[in-house]
């Protein structure tokens, strides 16, 4: 099956060939029938004959690792979806292909393997045998913060022994090392430190060649804490002016005219009823407020500016759970007061009263945050007509406002 090419020195495998046609042939034509059979015996072939670079091995399996990076979703389970692709697709076995590789000694195809199956520690392993590079490349691939850190340290650790052993407080290591391992660090891009190096440095290390380094990082470090102490004082004055304004605020006062009515329905006075008022002077009534909010239901009410703006507002500046959750609110308190007043004449149960103070309480907090007509609603609707309705007159009203 293995013939040399006269004049030119090399040899080809007609059997590799061959397959590699007929599995041409198989996507062309849309053939699916034995693919997988096809599949393994290909790979079996470039395993066993292919020569000691493994190029053409490798060109089969590093393409399924580029593509699985290509996948979206979370980063732990791309390779291993890729996986179970391949294997719905082409039938291709993963484990099967590593079983291979392990028994010819193909090494290179084994770390590109051992990423697909989402085993990241074996595959740098495996690479550090062979060489630098190859590892750098796997620690690159895009894995969870943690293993990614875990993997550049094994490659730290690895230049700093090359032979694999165990660092002792004994040992000396070779300064050409450590320079080297700080190259590492600066191209890690911040996952690896010089913090995480200097623990698994020998206490007899001359730390000379890192004298600049530590210099460097005593001095950003030096740069954080200062940049955090004028942090923390800039958050504690905000913290004392706030104390000081809400001080203010409990000792203000608004002056009330007797016949003040409510911004929204414009009747009856505006002590009549439980209302909100604001800081600027505007005031309405609770249940004015709801509807404000919720969008005026009333059918025998006259569509005004009032009823205008809470349609905008209900339908605008609102999603829809909020106003569902505004009713519900609203709901819940009407039911607990009917139920107070009905047991006002025996005994009122504390924890009715606390339910309704933490409801009134939940509900002041959505509706009752600021003004609506001189807020930040208002603000909203600028830019939103006042007349929401579609009669003639309605839209004759609208064409007589065009610029």
């Amino acid at each position: 099956v293995q013939r040399r090419v006269h004049g030119e020195g090399q040899k080809i495998n007609f059997a590799i060939s061959f397959v590699e046609n007929y599995l041409q042939k198989m996507e062309l034509i849309g053939l699916s029938d034995d693919i997988a059979l096809v599949y393994h015996t290909y790979i079996w072939l470039l395993v066993k004959y292919d020569n000691e670079s493994e190029e053409r091995l490798i060109s089969l399996i590093r393409p399924w690792v580029d593509a699985a990076i290509q996948g979206s979703g979370p980063v732990a389970i791309i390779y291993t979806e890729y996986a179970a692709l391949l294997r719905q697709h082409n039938g291709i076995d993963l484990g099967y292909v590593l079983r291979l590789c392990k028994q010819y000694n193909r090494k290179q195809s084994m770390v590109y393997t051992y990423i697909m199956l989402n085993l990241p520690f074996q595959s740098i392993h495996i690479a550090l045998e062979l060489d630098i590079p190859l590892a750098l490349y796997v620690a690159s691939l895009p894995f969870e913060s943690l293993i990614k850190k875990r993997l550049w340290m094994i490659i730290l650790l690895h230049i700093l022994k090359p032979d694999g052993t165990v660092l002792s407080a004994t040992d000396t290591i070779n300064p050409y090392n450590i320079k080297q391992a700080l190259s590492l660090i600066n191209m890690s891009n911040g996952i690896i430190s010089l913090g995480d190096i200097l623990p698994h440095l020998p206490d007899v290390t001359d730390i000379s060649v890192l004298k600049d380094d530590i210099c460097n990082i005593l001095e950003a470090n030096g740069r954080k804490i200062e940049q955090m102490k004028a942090d923390i004082n800039e958050l504690s004055t905000s913290a004392e002016t706030m104390v000081q304004e809400l001080e203010v605020m409990k000792s203000k006062g608004c002056h009330l005219s007797t016949t003040q009515k409510c911004e929204y329905c414009l009747t009856g006075a505006l002590f009549a009823k439980p209302f909100y008022l604001f800081p600027c002077g505007h005031g309405y009534h609770v249940e004015c407020m709801t509807k404000l909010y919720c969008g005026d239901t009333d059918r025998n009410r006259v569509m005004d500016k009032s009823t205008s703006m809470s349609n905008a507002v209900s339908e605008v500046i609102l999603d829809k759970s909020q106003v569902t959750h505004i009713r519900h609110l609203s709901e819940q308190l009407h039911q607990l007061h009917e139920k107070m007043n009905r047991d006002y004449q025996t005994n009122v149960d504390k924890r009715l009263l606390q339910s309704i103070e933490y409801l009134q309480n939940e509900l002041d907090g959505v509706i009752a945050n600021d003004c609506p007509l001189c807020g930040d609603i208002m603000i909203q609707l600028v830019g939103i007509s006042l007349i929401h309705t579609n009669t003639l007159k309605d839209n004759q009203e609208k064409l007589s406002w065009e610029i």
